[in-house]
């Protein structure tokens, strides 16, 4: 005798390591869950899964500051990596690879 299981739905593929803008990554997710039908647990699973790098540790900050849920870590995701967080990351980059060593931001600015 055979025991089925459910077919589990499929598997959300692509990864997220927090270097680019979580809402792009998100907006993908969400429409993957809707299409395939995903529970909360199937897309809180799915989301722990896709998270690397360094957004894998925003699981282990949200987990211990209470439950772990979709919903937390997703606001959680959104407040580091959201699009401001981005933008002012890039302009931190960005000026410290334009700044040389002996030079200061007012000698960098053009009126």
């Amino acid at each position: 005798m055979s025991i089925q299981t459910p077919n589990k739905p499929p598997r959300f593929t692509r990864t997220f390591d927090g270097t680019t803008n979580y809402r792009a990554f998100r907006t993908l997710f969400q429409t993957a869950a809707e299409r395939r039908n995903w529970t909360e647990e199937d897309q809180l699973d799915n989301l722990i899964n896709a998270l690397t790098d360094q957004a894998s540790d925003i699981v282990a900050e949200v987990a211990e500051t209470g439950t772990l849920t979709l919903s937390r870590l997703d606001a959680a995701l959104l407040k580091v990596y959201g699009a401001e967080k981005t933008i002012d990351k890039l302009e931190r980059e960005f000026q410290a690879v334009q700044q040389g060593a002996d030079e200061t931001p007012g000698l960098l600015r053009r009126d």
